[in-house]
């Protein structure tokens, strides 16, 4: 299944990109360089972004 979202900003919202390279960028992970080579890459277009949804039905024991 596949589908598209309308714009950076309703991406941004989802899936959460900026808010998330952030997080890396204060950890250390991305430097500043980095983190906005990877943000400023996303205005140009269509950017890859994944989502995976994982549903768990249970049902107790002896029930």
């Amino acid at each position: 299944m596949s589908d598209g979202i309308g714009g950076t900003r309703a991406a941004d919202r989802i899936l959460g990109p900026e808010r998330t390279t952030r997080r890396a960028e204060d950890a250390g992970y991305f430097t500043g360089e980095a983190a906005r080579r990877r943000l400023d890459h996303r205005t140009g277009g269509l950017f890859p972004a994944a989502v995976t949804f994982c549903i768990v039905v249970a049902e107790p024991r002896g029930a």
